[in-house]
């Protein structure tokens, strides 16, 4: 199964790397498209430089979200 994550810029950058890390390792034992809807993406490179891919970004006035996905 996918795994689906909502983010409204939940944490600190390294919190951040240290989620990625666990849900790397978890992936690699179990193979599974994983997606994020990130509103105020405050550390949206950190996922982009980890392989996630943005498949929508917008903003409207002062708000903005994206979706990022990596199979």
């Amino acid at each position: 199964d996918d795994a689906v994550f909502f983010m409204f810029n939940p944490f600190v950058e390294e919190t951040v790397n240290k989620f990625l890390d666990m849900l790397d390792a978890s992936c690699a034992q179990y193979p599974r498209e994983t997606w994020f809807l990130y509103a105020s993406p405050v550390h949206a490179a950190v996922l982009e430089n980890r392989g996630y891919q943005m498949r929508y970004r917008h903003k409207i006035m002062n708000l903005e979200g994206m979706i990022l996905c990596k199979s």
